[in-house]
């Protein structure tokens, strides 16, 4: 039998490929964790240096493809990783993202284990935590962490169980900056009780919820975060919003989408206020703006966010139906860093000929890109003021209406556009948007 040194390091390569691709498209078999390349890994210097790669690409999420997490399996992961540390191979520190999917702890992973063993459910789902909190003790660099509540089996996870879920986790999160949860909108009764996980996420920049109803203790958790970058939510009960965003100056992108439950006119007021650093804000497809009403003050505390906000770049309003020319007229005036809007389905829109926004004389001087499909009221004249005099836009999406128009497609061809898959494409060094 040949030494395990001598065989030539593009088989070994080969054969080392399979244990990982073993680990990521297993879908049923609970040994889907890393520990089979890091154990051949350890078997000589040779083997080492052909496996660093390959543990440098599975390890970083260590329980992503985990269909189970078997105790031991975590337990033989964590042995591994510790006779790595001790050969001077701190392989813990190529972990930067746990995923923790509840229905893995307390639904048919533990059943069927904890039946084995004496049938102490939760006493399993305990040592299972303790396992990954030892793998994460040795992890330094851990830069996210997600949490997927979302299965239809686990609707028996009690308030005690997440709790000891964060405080077990939360002493080695210290590094996190980025905090994904998704959750089931049918737990209307469910609360996230972050307030015992966010104190130990000293620089949090990054966070997103799926769903879900956060709770006052956590809203306010949050609230202390200042350092909050980007914030995502998205079908999230958000009733005290705005007591979060309040304490995000440093706030620099944030998505709402088919949210509800907050109040949306002092919200928009609040981020118009306290987050002047804002340069990307997604809101729409919400039920507040559903149902059109002429001069709602939607449109004034919505262009209040584009005139308080200088560094704005990014705006996407899509499928906003109580925006209307009243807040156009502002934005265009107001909106001078602008490189990409989307108002697309902003079905009350309509830059009406001979309205204030036709008087902008340099409307939107760095726009990009401009989404106005579905507005199926908007104006030709718009089109034929804005892409003339947007020097710097390179695509454009019109609706139907306009689509067809033979007098839009020649002012676009005229300079220098061409129908795209998406939309209307400006072609590079066409030199026809001098002309505008």
């Amino acid at each position: 039998m040949p030494l395990a040194s001598a065989i030539p390091e593009e088989v070994l390569y080969e054969i080392l490929k399979l244990l990982v691709q073993q680990t990521s498209l297993s879908q049923t078999s609970v040994k889907a964790l890393p520990s089979d390349i890091i154990a051949a890994a350890l078997t000589c210097r040779s083997w080492l240096a052909v496996a660093h790669p390959l543990i440098n690409q599975c390890l970083q999420r260590p329980f992503m493809s985990s269909a189970g997490l078997d105790l031991l399996e975590l337990r033989r992961l964590h042995d591994l990783l510790l006779e790595a540390r001790h050969l001077g191979l701190n392989y813990g520190e190529i972990i930067e993202d746990i995923d923790i999917i509840a229905s893995k702890l307390w639904t048919r992973d533990v059943r069927s284990t904890s039946q084995e063993s004496g049938g102490d459910k939760q006493g399993f789902a305990d040592e299972v935590l303790e396992s990954i909190a030892s793998i994460m003790s040795m992890a330094p660099n851990i830069k996210a962490l997600f949490f997927d509540f979302c299965d239809t089996d686990a609707f028996d996870i009690m308030f005690n169980d997440v709790i000891r879920l964060y405080s077990c986790l939360g002493p080695f999160c210290g590094n996190v900056q980025r905090l994904w949860i998704l959750m089931d909108m049918s737990w209307k009764a469910w609360e996230y009780q972050l307030d015992c996980l966010l104190p130990h996420l000293t620089n949090l920049v990054h966070v997103e919820f799926l769903s879900g109803t956060p709770d006052i203790a956590s809203v306010r958790a949050l609230a202390q975060h200042t350092g909050i970058e980007r914030a995502y939510f998205h079908r999230t009960v958000m009733t005290n919003l705005g007591d979060c965003i309040a304490g995000w100056p440093n706030l620099l992108q944030l998505h709402i989408t088919e949210s509800y439950g907050y109040n949306s006119f002092g919200l928009l007021n609040t981020i118009g206020k306290k987050c002047p650093r804002l340069r990307g804000f997604t809101c729409g497809d919400t039920s507040y703006y559903r149902h059109y009403t002429p001069n709602s003050p939607i449109n004034y505390y919505m262009a209040k966010i584009v005139e308080r906000c200088p560094d704005l770049t990014h705006l996407d309003f899509s499928n906003n139906q109580r925006l209307d020319d009243a807040f156009l007229e502002r934005a265009i005036r107001t909106g001078r860093a602008l490189r990409r809007i989307n108002i697309s389905k902003c079905t009350n829109i309509r830059a009406a000929p001979g309205g204030m926004w036709a008087s902008v004389r340099e409307p939107w001087p760095r726009l990009e890109y401009l989404n106005i499909y579905a507005c199926e009221k908007i104006s030709r004249e718009f089109v034929e003021r804005v892409v003339p005099v947007c020097s710097k836009l390179a695509r454009i999406v019109l609706p139907n209406h306009l689509e067809a128009d033979a007098g839009i497609i020649k002012v676009l061809e005229t300079q220098g556009f061409r129908e795209h898959a998406e939309g209307w494409e400006r072609v590079v060094g066409s030199g026809m948007a001098e002309d505008g």
